[in-house]
């Protein structure tokens, strides 16, 4: 049998085995470059954690000895429970005012995120536009940035209405914290982008006010999204440093980390890796016991809520 001489031939736009073995060792090479750089990312900020937790199970001499060391005797529970007995519950308070703090803001950023997006996106009035773009770099603004000018403002506040009492009481942390404005546009670009105004016009048409039609439709839908606010809020205000500290100075209203600075920055009761002799000698054992306390909320926030911040992500994605 005579082959046929077109099989014989080798079609020009065929690609050879060296081109795909050469294109598939660039990707490999890609693929490895990337995952060594996510790798190290990820070392970068876990290795420190994993030390604090190593080190919150050594007894204060163990960790100035041996800091970097695995081994020693399990010291967590009395590092524990000397942390909370240190100022007669001292730790206790801040973190009761930490999650006082956290929750009310996670509330409020919430539901002014939920209106205020929702009011933009479905009733544009003269200027909203302009609201909009003042929300776009309101986000790119740093906190810390605003807190100075807060403070100034509160103050002046109080001196014009001595009546008015804002600096150090709760709502001079909790009322500037609740402004969130990333929330603010994730939902005002949900119902912009992606949410069918048909089930809107279908409300109206069937009577619904203003009020139902957001509390019956619009809020049940953006469920996801809310948990993503809160979860972002929480972390943030838990986190925060430099407004609670310029904003609250009473030692009993103030959140965790402004008392383990408070506990560092005493250097007539801090004995690094000494004997603690009474409830008022504070170790290296205890401010490294007291930060890894202050991690296991967050960490229950986001291992509780996770299914609740994908959803919101997914929901919150903007169709093209």
């Amino acid at each position: 049998m005579i082959p046929n001489p077109k099989s014989l031939v080798t079609p020009l736009n065929t690609p050879t085995k060296v081109g795909g073995s050469a294109d598939r060792l660039r990707r490999q090479i890609a693929n490895n470059t990337i995952t060594s750089i996510l790798l190290l990312y990820c070392a970068y900020f876990f290795i420190p954690i994993l030390w604090m937790m190593i080190a919150a199970t050594k007894t204060p001499d163990a960790l100035t000895q041996n800091p970097l060391g695995l081994a020693g005797q399990f010291h967590l529970l009395e590092n524990i429970q000397h942390v909370f007995s240190i100022g007669s519950g001292q730790y206790l308070r801040w973190l009761q005012n930490s999650l006082m703090y956290t929750v009310s803001i996670s509330a409020l950023a919430s539901v002014l995120a939920a209106t205020a997006g929702y009011a933009l996106a479905v009733y544009p009035f003269r200027g909203s536009r302009l609201i909009v773009g003042i929300t776009l770099i309101a986000m790119l603004v740093p906190s810390s940035a605003t807190a100075l000018p807060l403070f100034y403002a509160f103050s002046a506040i109080t001196a014009a209405f001595p009546q008015v009492v804002i600096l150090n009481t709760p709502l001079a942390f909790i009322l500037p914290a609740s402004l969130n404005p990333f929330g603010v546009y994730l939902i005002y670009l949900y119902f912009k982008k992606q949410f069918p105004p048909e089930l809107l016009e279908a409300a109206r048409i069937d009577g619904a006010g203003h009020l139902l039609t957001f509390f019956r439709i619009a809020l049940p839908s953006m469920a996801g999204l809310l948990a993503t606010v809160a979860i972002l809020a929480f972390v943030n205000s838990w986190n925060n440093f430099f407004l609670p500290w310029l904003m609250v100075s009473d030692q009993n209203l103030q959140p965790v980390p402004i008392g383990l600075a408070t506990w560092a920055a005493s250097q007539s009761s801090l004995v690094v890796g000494g004997s603690t002799g009474g409830d008022q000698f504070i170790t290296l054992a205890d401010l490294i016991t007291g930060g890894a306390l202050a991690v296991v909320p967050v960490a229950l926030v986001f291992t509780l809520l996770r299914r609740f911040w994908v959803r919101g992500f997914l929901d919150g994605g903007v169709k093209g």
